[in-house]
């Protein structure tokens, strides 16, 4: 059994987390440290991940959830993927489908390194014979529209909307009602993005189309938020669904409730805030080399 007595190395770490001196990130690039800043740091919420791929790992979203009381929809084509979900967010609503420019069927590829799951012919053919597991199915396809208006509650707006699914992902904006459907941040996965001539590609076209501006592109992913809309505001509407979404939406017993960062008043480790998790507040404070008293 391991011990779990942390090394110096890692109350070194802690005690950095606890001041605030140092920050968790989950995704690939760390871009959910730009999505948390763009937010203002919101607690409470509604996101949309579509190609969620796993709760924690390379998620844009995680931070959202298990650090600022988010909830929300996760929608994968693979089964894998869905039953992570449900055993680390039984709170949120997690889907197993495809997602299009049209509702119908559509055969999808799968690996056994789940990140190349594609519906696009082109990634299907360059990747066949390079990866380990390809297994080809037909899945359902849903347009996000269609996604939207069954499963996002009647009381909420969604602030945060997360799409890589792989080379189509411009599909699964196209397959939006604009009209209805307007999340305030929007990241996507944009391969080939060049910041230098934004207007050759398809999704800053549609997005910039609909109103919302490129705000920071971190290696392959595009960051948007809605134009005009005043900056730290949210769509929540207040003292219904914010609130509700901020209570027990995380997940019991997950693992990684023990990296969450404890809140501190101060760059010290002071009181205890409202709302902070009290168990790694107080494994932080005992672990912090740098504090000093009792």
């Amino acid at each position: 059994m391991k011990s779990l007595l942390m090394n110096d190395r890692q109350r070194l770490w802690y005690g950095a987390l606890s001041r605030g001196e140092a920050e968790l990130h989950t995704s690939q690039f760390g871009e959910d440290v730009v999505i948390n800043t763009r937010l203002r740091k919101q607690l409470g919420g509604f996101y949309v991940d579509i190609g969620a791929f796993h709760p924690f790992s390379l998620s844009n979203t995680a931070l959202l959830h298990y650090e600022r009381g988010w909830r929300g929809l996760n929608v994968d084509l693979d089964e894998r993927a869905i039953r992570l979900f449900e055993q680390a967010r039984p709170g949120d609503i997690n889907l197993c489908c495809a997602v299009g420019r049209e509702e119908g069927e559509m055969e999808a590829m799968t690996f056994d390194n789940a990140t190349f799951n594609t519906l696009d012919p082109a990634r299907q053919l360059r990747f066949a014979d390079k990866l380990e597991g390809a297994t080809r199915r037909i899945v359902r396809v849903r347009t996000l529209a269609s996604l939207l208006a069954e499963h996002v509650p009647p009381d909420a707006t969604f602030d945060f909307l997360n799409v890589d699914v792989e080379g189509l992902d411009h599909d699964v904006l196209a397959g939006n009602d604009w009209t209805r459907w307007r999340p305030r941040v929007i990241a996507v996965e944009t391969h080939g993005f060049d910041p230098g001539k934004p207007g050759e590609n398809a999704v800053f076209r549609l997005l910039t189309g609909q109103g919302y501006r490129l705000q920071s592109h971190v290696f392959v992913t595009s960051i948007y938020t809605r134009w005009g809309l005043r900056a730290g505001a949210s769509t929540q509407p207040r003292g219904s669904a914010g609130r509700r979404a901020g209570r027990g939406a995380t997940g019991r017993g997950c693992a990684h409730r023990a990296a969450r960062r404890p809140a501190a008043a101060s760059r010290r480790l002071g009181p205890r805030r409202p709302g902070a998790p009290r168990g790694l507040w107080r494994a932080a404070q005992a672990a912090d080399p740098c504090r000093s008293g009792p």
